[in-house]
């Protein structure tokens, strides 16, 4: 059954705007060159760079998966 009516706006405290103000992780950066350079270049370049910070970032996600898995073997054998 859906309720009808108006819905009240959400307050939005500092705590969570802060968090929402979060620094990139260690390395990860992007200045105002290369981001010029990205929106400039021609869109057959830029989904190419894309495609590959994509398979990038998943060769990454991969093995920290992989080291997890190892972390809770050696915490089971200990």
């Amino acid at each position: 059954m859906m309720r009808g009516g108006l819905m009240s706006p959400r307050k939005v405290d500092s705590h969570a705007r802060l968090r929402n103000k979060r620094k990139p992780p260690r390395g990860m950066y992007l200045n105002a060159e290369s981001l010029t350079s990205f929106a400039t270049s021609p869109a057959a370049q830029a989904d190419a760079l894309l495609k590959k910070f994509d398979a990038e970032l998943v060769e990454l996600k991969r093995q920290v998966g992989y080291c997890s898995i190892l972390l809770c073997l050696f915490c089971l054998d200990n």
